[in-house]
């Protein structure tokens, strides 16, 4: 498995396709109806980090383009300081990744934070007002509404969830009827029984590693948004129509009497643009059934996806002294072990000198050997047998092991 500048820039380019792609078309009404929200968002959630992993794996091939990779690699591989510690651009990025992630990182910690602190120090609300949520069929229906408390914030917010370990309810300082408050508290509770807590914040390292792909931000706002479907859906789907229209009336005050809800790490009633929220109305209205055939054949057509994602690396062009065209490759070249360095042949001669790391990367596949006279010996039979069919197209100097070249020769 290797890892290079290539394979990074191969990552990041199928990965984001990928995962732009599964939002856009996994987004829409109609497969959101077949496989299910719940399904959605697991699929968003694996797409995205296949882009943790750069990696090439010994099935991967690799495509050669000669314009655009490889000047994306002399971009990447030139020297800005040049020296005993030369600095690299890639170096260069690599740090402003870093120190990117560490900023916001630490900026989003301190925000979790200090919401927590202030929620905390919210004044409860006295069980008379919870009445409708404490009756036996309500718990019986949501028994985890025991482990979690109620708060009471003086703004206009929606309500949400807040806190992993101590689970909070913040609710806006208003009245609500039974009705409303069931709805409500259903809806939590729900999110509480999920875990959407966790995915939240799973979503916000994925963003925060990856800040500077604008496609991430854009999942992150359809992934809350299909969490908040996931739980309409689970909350009514027993419901009657006439329940089902005390729910939308619900939401629909709730989110026109609110400014939402911009808390990092928390969920609940998300206020979102208007088509988003059209959308989940009429997931409400017409959910539409969860097709088992549907879901197998989206799942098979995304594992391909994501495997054909892993199945290919793209490379440029690495220049040639000599032989400029021939396939360099396990049947046409070798490389000599020279210290620190090694010496590349092909079709035994001499193109060029490269060193471990990034420059190695074209010529990880070829047989290594102390000594030209070792390499001659295992490989002139094979490249003889290379040679007759290629007879054609290159000219051979390693018919007669004199003419070989050897550096500096």
């Amino acid at each position: 498995m290797d890892i290079s500048i290539s394979t990074i820039v191969t990552t990041s380019i199928t990965g984001s396709l990928l995962l732009l792609l599964f939002c856009i078309i996994m987004g829409s009404r109609t497969v959101i109806s077949k496989v299910g929200p719940g399904f959605v968002v697991m699929i968003w959630l694996i797409a995205s980090v296949r882009m943790f992993f750069p990696i090439e794996w010994g099935y991967t091939y690799s495509f050669y383009f000669e314009r655009v990779f490889t000047a994306i690699r002399e971009f990447f591989t030139y020297e800005i300081f040049k020296g005993e510690q030369s600095i690299a651009v890639w170096q260069i990025f690599l740090a402003i990744w870093i120190l990117g992630i560490i900023i916001l990182g630490f900026y989003k910690i301190k925000d979790y934070k200090r919401t927590l602190r202030m929620l905390r120090i919210l004044p409860k609300i006295p069980l008379k007002c919870l009445n409708a949520v404490w009756e036996e069929d309500f718990i019986k229906k949501y028994p985890e509404v025991q482990e979690l408390k109620f708060v009471k914030f003086d703004h206009t917010v929606s309500p949400f969830l807040a806190g992993l370990r101590q689970t909070l309810i913040v609710m806006p300082n208003r009245e609500f009827t039974d009705q409303e408050l069931r709805c409500i508290v259903g809806h939590e509770v729900l999110h509480y029984r999920n875990h959407d807590i966790f995915w939240k914040i799973f979503t916000e390292v994925l963003c925060t590693v990856f800040w500077w792909n604008p496609v991430f931000l854009f999942m992150k706002k359809r992934l809350f948004h299909m969490i908040e479907i996931k739980n309409d859906r689970k909350l009514t789907e027993e419901m009657t129509s006439k329940e089902k229209s005390d729910y939308l009336d619900c939401l629909l005050e709730i989110v026109k009497d609110s400014c939402g809800n911009s808390f990092t790490g928390t969920v609940g009633f998300s206020k979102t643009d208007k088509k988003i929220f059209r959308q989940r109305v009429e997931l409400i209205v017409s959910p539409g059934k969860i097709s088992k055939g549907c879901q197998i054949v989206t799942g098979i057509v995304v594992a391909v996806l994501l495997f054909l994602s892993t199945a290919v690396v793209f490379e440029p062009i690495y220049p040639l002294a000599e032989g400029e065209g021939l396939g360099l490759d396990e049947n046409t070249g070798f490389l000599i072990e020279n210290g620190e360095v090694y010496d590349v042949y092909l079709l035994g001669t001499y193109v060029r000198t490269t060193y471990e790391g990034e420059d190695m990367h074209p010529y990880r596949t070829l047989n290594k050997y102390e000594t030209l006279e070792k390499a001659m010996e295992k490989e002139k039979e094979k490249y003889l047998h290379y040679l007759e069919y290629e007879s054609k197209l290159y000219t051979n100097p390693m018919a007669d092991l004199g003419s070989l070249r050897v550096p500096g020769a």
